[in-house]
């Protein structure tokens, strides 16, 4: 992610630095890599404030029915509908993938629980990143942890983003090779260990996923941005047929329905990856309606729009499967299931334009690093290549010899959908917070937060333990 530069005083610099900072926001992935075409944001009319320093804009209702008067008619403005849709286009994934095997950790019951709270504190979240955005004129949540804590909180932020995304981009090339191998399989090729798996991961690739991170410009990639939406549509759609064939026939399969213990906490990484609203949703409303009612609207309705479209498959995987079920959903199906197969095909469209649009901002955080450029398209020559052996090398190797996604999700979820989502937010909150530390709002802030401490340590622990234990059982 791009770290925010040191402010300066005289102003023309400032609004030199404002001016790239809304470039690059333009540019933004989502949180699983698909790319967000994002128009510019529209003039505001004059701003007040309420008792709680929270600016009211006086503007058209742009949700209006009759927009034919209002400011629609300016470039760049959307309405609430296209706005949620967004919203769902970025939080949706191949991340939807891992969340019915981490119901196994606590069980049915507590799991349908445990993603509507995941929600709901994600929503939270939003509002509050949101409102501090309003606050601060913050053009990203880079430049709001920048504003918050300055230069050292940025970097810290951009540093577990970037783990974040690397953990997307290991996932997505173990997904795409795993769909790959069980077409082969239908072939009579059993590929899914040793030096086969390896080749057939790295041809994978050098063919499509790597090939695509060589161009500069990858506006082409632009095209396919609802493709994720569609894609994840599809899979609801198989999971609804799946289970009105499967249930009248077999039954529910073995499963627990309630239980407790440290799992508790690798649920709620994988369950915080599918809810990761506040790294996504600054440049996506920035071409909403300015009133901060209205943008928390649309966030409760993203939250649970999103709740129903991951828990209904995820309810159906597992009570398909049980506790048998595969860190993967669709590697618990039979390699000859029609509908599952062209399910891996569409999911293997939607990691292959992911991966390059994610490389892009691993590219530029890479870049700054060593060549003190952070945007990868000014780089050139030599430079350029080893930066494309290096981003690409650490993914690839990770890959090779990590054969399940399951705990490359985790941790991922771990770094992006706890830590940056329930300790980032109600900590800026409080920093720049007018009111007593024990103020009622700031008490809460200050519990979501450890809440988020305590979860991403033993999440991420936890993940590294059953990332170890699939390497021992690989060899």
């Amino acid at each position: 992610m791009t770290d925010i530069e040191e402010l300066s005083t005289d102003s023309q610099e400032q609004q030199a630095d404002n001016i790239e900072v809304e470039a690059s926001n333009q540019s933004k992935i989502d949180v699983d890599g698909t790319p967000m075409n994002l128009p510019e944001d529209g003039q505001n009319k004059k701003t007040e404030t309420d008792e709680d320093g929270n600016p009211h804009v006086e503007e058209e209702d742009l949700d209006d029915e009759n927009p034919h008067k209002s400011k629609f008619d300016e470039p760049g403005r959307v309405r609430r509908f296209t706005t949620v849709l967004n919203l769902l286009n970025s939080l949706l994934g191949a991340g939807i993938l891992g969340v019915p095997y981490a119901m196994k950790y606590i069980g049915l019951i507590p799991s349908v629980i445990l993603l509507a709270l995941i929600g709901v504190l994600s929503d939270v979240a939003t509002v509050l990143t949101v409102k501090l955005q309003a606050r601060t004129g913050a053009s990203g949540l880079d430049d709001l942890a920048y504003k918050t804590f300055g230069r050292a909180g940025s970097i810290i932020l951009s540093i577990l983003s970037m783990l974040f995304l690397y953990s997307a981009e290991i996932s997505y090339l173990i997904i795409g090779s795993d769909s790959i191998m069980s077409w082969l399989r239908l072939a009579g090729l059993d590929i899914r260990s040793g030096w086969k798996r390896a080749v057939t991961l790295l041809l994978f690739w050098i063919c499509i996923p790597g090939a695509l991170t060589i161009p500069k410009d990858i506006k082409f990639i632009s095209y396919t941005s609802y493709a994720n939406f569609v894609c994840i549509g599809w899979f609801l759609l198989v999971m609804i047929i799946k289970a009105c064939v499967v249930f009248p026939k077999h039954g529910v399969a073995k499963l627990t329905y309630a239980t407790f213990g440290f799992g508790f906490f690798s649920a709620v990484a994988m369950y915080g990856l599918a809810f990761s609203l506040p790294v996504v949703v600054l440049p996506i409303i920035s071409s909403y309606n300015k009133d901060l009612k209205k943008r928390s609207i649309v966030s409760a309705a993203a939250s649970i729009a999103c709740f129903l479209i991951v828990a209904i498959p995820a309810v159906i995987g597992y009570l398909m499967f049980g506790d048998n079920i595969q860190t993967i959903i669709l590697n618990s199906f039979e390699d000859n299931d029609v509908l599952i197969t062209i399910t891996r095909a569409t999911f293997l469209v939607v990691v292959c334009c992911s991966y390059p649009c994610v490389a892009q901002s691993i590219k530029g955080s890479w870049g700054q690093l060593l060549f003190g450029q952070n945007d990868a398209t000014k780089i050139d020559g030599w430079r350029r290549v080893a930066l494309f052996f290096i981003f690409n090398s650490i993914a690839v190797i990770i890959a090779i010899f990590l054969p399940n996604a399951g705990p490359v999700l985790a941790i991922g979820g771990a770094l992006g959908g706890t830590l940056v989502d329930f300790v980032y937010p109600p900590t800026m909150w409080v920093k720049i917070s007018k009111k007593k530390w024990y103020h009622w709002q700031n008490i809460l802030c200050l519990l979501l937060t450890l809440f988020g401490l305590v979860a991403t340590a033993i999440s991420t622990y936890l993940a590294v333990v059953d990332a170890i234990a699939f390497l021992k059982r690989s060899k």
